[in-house]
């Protein structure tokens, strides 16, 4: 094999090597949400089931920030804070669908008609901006019956991504592919 064959060979391992090293299973540092610029948008969707269960779907929409930015659906009733949920997703300027489910397990109180479901920013009382909003959810009664639902049924699965990193392994490995591809397809023509 010439020298101008195993550069080219060598380059295109040393390009994946760093895809590889950064392949491991670490989660990438979450991003602030509305105050690092990573959300942009959202969708937020209820439907009551069994009583006092509530599924929530929607969509997060994220600036092209890197990372993982993270949304909260935050869940209140007459100004008591009652839960919050993280919804991580990838922070590379696309739409990306969540789905939850909420337990109501205390009486809904009766100073406003019903509960509040707001996607925001941050968790609880740290939210400063909400992207979608419902402030009086009413569709669950008092008293819990049956069991939780099964969200399996729902359209909501997020999509991964790949990562700068993890597309730097792949043109990498695309690459020494190739290479080798080549190399043999010269060794099989007669010369």
């Amino acid at each position: 094999m010439s020298n101008r064959k195993w550069g080219a060979l060598l380059l295109a391992a040393a390009l994946s090597l760093p895809g590889l090293a950064g392949a491991s299973n670490r989660p990438d540092l979450p991003v602030e949400g509305g105050g690092g610029g990573g959300i942009v948008s959202g969708t937020i969707n209820l439907q009551a089931v069994n009583g006092c269960y509530v599924v929530i779907t929607g969509t997060v929409t994220t600036a092209n920030v890197g990372g993982t930015v993270v949304a909260w659906v935050n869940v209140w009733d007459d100004g008591n804070f009652y839960e919050g949920f993280p919804i991580p997703v990838p922070g590379n300027g696309g739409t990306h669908p969540y789905i939850g489910v909420y337990h109501q397990q205390v009486p809904v109180l009766q100073g406003a008609t019903g509960v509040g479901f707001y996607l925001e920013d941050g968790h609880g009382f740290d939210a400063t901006d909400t992207y979608a909003s419902d402030g009086n959810f009413n569709d669950h009664t008092h008293i819990c019956t049956g069991p939780a639902p099964d969200i399996s049924g729902y359209n909501a699965i997020a999509i991964p991504t790949l990562g700068v990193v993890g597309l730097v392994a792949l043109v990498g490995i695309l690459g020494l592919a190739a290479m080798l591809l080549l190399r043999r397809r010269s060794s099989q023509i007669p010369g």
